[in-house]
């Protein structure tokens, strides 16, 4: 049986109808939760706090607190100095309003609108304290500025500023943006600095938001939740997409909550259908499972700070700590913050606090309709954010900003709307033509159980590139951590972007990391992403990662997933007009790409056996046109019905004989070589290692196909597979620098490749090269040894070799003393307009299960050659 709490919304015991409503309230309490405890006392503040000060402040209205008169509309303020002043009534539009060392602004628990443009908070301004939070509705307005105002930071904060330039100065972005700072904090602003504190405490209403415990569908007025909510009637809430569209979320009003807080009667029916789905697959007495819940948060909250009601081309408010400043605040609600396109006025802007930022806490507050980001953590380390509820905002919503900030919490935030500018004049910075739920250009931060909920770019972006002014360290750093996160509903607008940073829920670009220290990330989750649920890029492992409905489940490149669950088709697929678009020909739960991946005790389903999934497999090389290392698995499961492995081969006449080879770009290109290392037989359940590759010219063996003869592709008729003996040991070639008009020969069989990219080739071979390939590197998951015959008309004046880092400037090579010599005592010998090399790669295998982790191999002074004529 449920009671429900309906009519009134909370906040309103110390106003007429009191009586009634705690009555009212007291009888439902004694049946849904039987006798009622009484409430614990609130914590004591400390002796000579801000809020015992605020207990005997002076009042706003009188006009002894000014020495005169009360001060008027439009007029700037500063609070005497040394005292407490309680904002006793309304206070209309004022100026500036300062509130100097020693002095404070108190806002009592009282209905209250106070409007300004800019409070700087050099003292204290206090709405509320953790152990005595407000109960009453308090609004601060931070309106009247134009984009021509501007306060300019000044003591402690200007220096931290100047400080922080200095110290990195030169520190640029991959396009040339170099790191500068000035002054300036703009206008419509609340500023805590140089010692000053923001405490921001509204009723503590526990869970901020939840996700649905079944699914509310399309018509429906009723939500029923996985967690007890005590929210109220007349609150806002936000109901998130369970589709590929994030914009099929929905904000809604509470009619009604009942009793146990677990079901919401809302005040209008649903759009849209919402899902709370759970997909399950056992085997061996074991069940792992995928869920797809849509989160339903909390936008009302009864403390709140406001941008103006109408802002005018986005010039919303602004919440800045600076050097110096702290705050802390709870159950607030923030909106219409944030000013469109300009850099550093978001609506909370943590700006080069240094390790201050420990000093500061944001947890179970909203922000909504914002118009630039958030919230962002700028040469700050150590804050922590908690619990928040975020809906709608321009380019990124939670951004560290620079490459810098390390140590920093994000927990258990759910964060839906992060919005592309086709104006890229807004857009702060780059990386916003890819706006994400987390933007982190550096690992040394926690995320932890945060839901990146839907937007126009990625879910979780760990970006060592495109914005970062740190890169070089940011790259070889320490992960923090990236645990139980989760990120659905990404679905990019066309932007004119690389198509790797498009729709991707937990997206890491290009992690080196420090081997043989491993990173890993636990039981994360991503679904109903239309670009990859997880793109990871370095020695990361991912452990136990369940996924559903993305365009493609995982794309590694030097990295490891081990245990999990992913699906391509579910429950949650059904009804969903974008869905159709997941599952074209090519993808698959698992891709090939470019870099060495290995996968461990993965399960994968939903594949096959519907008109949706025909063309969708389980392990794909579809729509990857370079190639790299190989990929190798270890004790997968199949719970789907279609192809196990893709990897397409198509046929060619050649000489008057049908060869088989790659599909791509034809059967002599090497460019589109993959190869899939099934260490254990589990593909083919019969316990044998194959190699499976799709015919590219130096991987032809035989013509066992795992499937001969496929159903309908853009390239006809194909067979899906080439088994091969797992004893082949491939690496990568590829060129540092553009290249026209590449072949490869393997001389022992005269294979051929053309192509000007990556190819991947044999250890224990000689291959002639046909073209001019000046700078390359080679390497991969094995040791040993291979030789290249580079046409040259004449000898080099230089054979280096060195890492990706020297700029070319590598190690020269000694050079042999005849042609039968080389690799006995010289890497290069050069005769008859021909330069032979040898190259070795001594060391051990890289172990299955470390894929990026190349420490075991010695490539001497690096993999990379450079030839100089």
């Amino acid at each position: 049986m449920r009671f429900w709490m309906k009519a009134a919304p909370r906040r309103r015991a110390a106003f007429a109808g009191a009586t009634t409503l705690a009555v009212s309230a007291l009888i439902v309490g004694l049946l849904a939760f039987g006798p009622t405890q009484a409430a614990p006392p609130a914590a004591a503040d400390p002796v000579g706090s801000t809020a015992q000060r605020c207990e005997n402040a002076r009042s706003w209205s009188s006009p002894a607190t000014w020495r005169g008169a009360v001060p008027r509309r439009g007029q700037d303020v500063t609070l005497p100095q040394g005292r407490a002043v309680s904002v006793d009534v309304d206070v209309p539009h004022l100026g500036r309003v300062e509130v100097p060392e020693g002095a404070a602004l108190c806002f009592p628990d009282r209905d209250t609108v106070f409007s300004a443009r800019e409070i700087i908070v050099h003292g204290a301004l206090q709405a509320g304290t953790a152990a005595r939070p407000l109960q009453s509705e308090v609004t601060i307005k931070l309106e009247g500025g134009t984009p021509d105002d501007d306060y300019e930071l000044t003591g402690r904060a200007a220096h931290a500023i100047e400080a922080y330039s200095g110290t990195h100065h030169g520190h640029c972005t991959a396009d040339g943006n170099c790191l500068h700072i000035g002054p300036s904090a703009g206008t419509n602003l609340l500023l805590a600095a140089n010692g000053g504190s923001i405490e921001l405490h509204g009723e503590d209403v526990g869970r901020t938001w939840t996700q649905l415990a079944r699914t509310a569908a399309a018509g429906s007025d009723m939500l029923e939740l996985v967690d007890p909510v005590g929210w109220s009637a007349g609150d806002e809430i936000v109901v998130a997409s369970s589709g590929v569209d994030w914009r099929e979320a929905e904000p809604v009003r509470v009619e009604a909550v009942s009793g146990d807080g677990r079901t919401v009667q809302l005040s209008s029916a649903l759009e849209r259908s919402h899902s709370s789905v759970e997909t399950c697959q056992s085997a061996d007495g074991e069940t792992r499972c995928a869920a797809e819940r849509a989160e339903v948060g909390l936008l009302t909250h009864n403390v709140k700070v406001a941008g103006p009601d109408e802002p005018v081309d986005g010039f919303g408010g602004q919440i800045m700590i600076a050097a110096g400043g702290t705050i802390d605040t709870a159950y607030t609600e923030l909106v219409r913050l944030g000013q469109k396109g300009l850099i550093g006025h978001y609506p909370i802007h943590f700006h080069v606090t240094g390790d201050g930022g420990a000093d500061s806490q944001v947890a179970d507050i909203s922000m909504h309709h914002s118009l630039n980001r958030q919230i962002t953590i700028h040469g700050t380390n150590g804050v922590r954010v908690s619990r928040t509820v975020s809906y709608l905002t321009f380019g990124h919503s939670f951004m560290l900003e620079d490459g810098f900030e390390t140590r920093n919490e994000l927990t258990d935030n759910l964060v839906i709307g992060s919005q592309f500018d086709p104006d890229p004049e807004q857009r702060v910075r780059v990386s916003d033509r890819t706006p994400s739920e987390f933007w982190v250009p550096n690992a040394d931060n926690d995320l932890r159980g945060n839901h990146a909920a839907g937007g126009d770019g990625s879910g979780i972006w760990i970006d060592f590139g495109t914005d970062n002014h740190n890169v070089v360290e940011a790259q070889r750093g320490i992960f923090g951590v990236l645990d139980d996160n989760v990120a659905h509903s990404h679905d990019s607008p066309e932007a004119g972007r690389p198509d790797h940073e498009e729709s991707n829920g937990i997206f890491v670009g290009g992690y080196i990391g420090d081997p043989p220290e491993r990173f890993r990330a636990f039981r994360n989750s991503a679904w109903k992403n239309s670009g990859t649920g997880f793109w990871v890029d370095g020695p990361i492992d991912f452990t136990d990662s369940t996924g559903a409905n993305n365009g493609m489940g995982a794309t590694l490149q030097g990295s490891v997933m081990r245990g999990g669950l992913l699906l391509g088709e579910t429950e949650n697929t059904a009804g969903d007009p974008a869905a159709t678009e997941l599952f074209p020909y090519g993808d698959g739960i698992l891709r090939a790409y470019h870099g060495a991946s290995d996968y461990d005790d993965v399960w994968l389903g939903g594949f096959g056996g519907t008109p949706l999934t025909a063309n969708y497999s389980a392990i794909s090389d579809g729509g990857a046109g370079i190639s790299d290392h190989p990929m190798r698995v270890r004790d997968l499961r199949f719970f789907g019905e279609g192809y196990r492995v893709l990897f397409d081969a198509c046929p060619a006449t050649v000489d008057g004989s049908t060869v088989w080879g790659q599909c791509y770009w034809g059967p002599e290109h090497g460019g589109n070589a993959h190869a899939l290392v099934d260490l254990d037989g589990s593909i083919r359940e019969d316990g044998q290692p194959v190699t499976y590759t799709n015919a590219a010219p130096f991987m032809r063996e035989g013509d066992e196909f795992l499937y001969p003869q496929s159903g309908e592709t853009p390239f006809g008729p194909t067979a899906r597979g080439l088994i091969t003996s797992s004893e082949h040991r491939y690496i990568e070639i590829s060129p540092r620098d553009p290249v026209e008009g590449l072949t490869l020969t393997r001389e022992s069989d005269g294979a051929t490749a053309s192509g000007a990219g990556w190819n991947m080739i044999e250890l224990g071979e000689r291959y002639r090269v046909d073209g001019p390939l000046r700078r390359f590197s080679i390497g991969g998951n094995y040791a040993g040894e291979v030789e290249l015959a580079i046409d040259l008309d004449a000898p080099p004046s230089e054979v280096a070799r060195g890492s990706a880092l020297d700029g070319g400037d590598g190690v020269a090579q000694e050079e042999a003393s005849s042609l039968d010599a080389l690799g006995e005592d010289g890497a290069w010998w050069w005769e008859n307009g021909v330069l032979y090399l040898h190259v070795d790669i001594d060391g051990e295998d890289v172990p299955f299960g470390r894929a990026g982790d190349e420490t075991t191999l010695d490539y001497h002074e690096g993999p990379v050659w450079s030839i100089a004529p």
